[in-house]
């Protein structure tokens, strides 16, 4: 035998009922996609937001302008705690937050000080450039450079 046909007679009622599972099944995996889809974008902006986390406030002016307001502002900096908080090398987002506030109550010269200090420490552990970008920063002269008069 090199062919054969074969006919198969339903219901109208079982026929409907396939259809309707087959277009289940169909839903279900729209539905499946989609969330996968929403999860790929949430972890793609997640990550975003921990390189720079001023993205939310530049994302609520672009898609609602009318809703940012002062407390707007204000709360950005809480969020990008919040998120560097859940970044990888969340410890030297803290670390660096700790030091900046600590740092800011500081007298003058006792800033000055620190700063020469963590240059020190930085040049001990081959990190010149560092140290020199350091300086500059913070206005304080190089090594052999001439203070102003």
């Amino acid at each position: 035998m090199r062919w054969a046909t074969v006919r198969v007679h339903v219901t109208a009622e079982d026929l409907n009922s396939a259809h309707a599972q087959m277009r289940l099944r169909a839903r279900a995996r729209a539905d499946s996609e989609i969330k996968q889809l929403r999860v790929a974008q949430a972890v793609a902006y997640r990550d975003q937001l921990r390189t720079d986390p001023t993205l939310v406030l530049a994302q609520l002016l672009l898609e609602s302008p009318e809703t940012v307001n002062a407390d707007t502002v204000k709360i950005v900096p809480i969020v990008a705690e919040q998120v560097a908080m859940f970044a990888p090398g969340a410890a030297w987002v803290q670390t660096a937050h700790l030091l900046e506030e600590w740092y800011g109550k500081l007298k003058p010269d006792a800033k000055q000080f620190v700063i020469g200090r963590l240059c020190t420490a930085l040049t001990e552990f081959e990190g010149e450039a560092a140290a020199e970008r350091l300086k500059e920063i913070h206005g304080l002269p190089s090594p052999g450079a001439e203070r102003p008069s």
